[in-house]
């Protein structure tokens, strides 16, 4: 996995054309990734807007297994 920290000092760097950057330095420090969640840490004193793009690997598209409905082992074996 792969977790990117962006930083910009506009709330819309997009629209208003201010931009944004890789962070720098420890402005944006990782402190836990985890499949439901990513800690940050700004471990400076200055305010900023942060993105971040987490990504996975190579990792082929999961399919949903459709589950079961019925509660009867005899009926799955079938």
């Amino acid at each position: 996995s792969e977790v990117v920290p962006y930083v910009s000092f506009s709330p819309n760097p997009l629209s208003d054309r201010s931009g944004f950057t890789v962070s720098p330095g420890n402005q944006t420090v990782i402190v836990a990734v985890t499949p439901t969640y990513i800690e940050v840490k700004n471990d400076t004193c200055t305010d900023f807007f942060l993105r971040v793009v987490a990504s996975v690997g190579d990792a082929a598209p999961v399919t949903p297994t459709p589950v079961p409905t019925t509660t009867d082992a005899a009926a799955d074996a079938g």
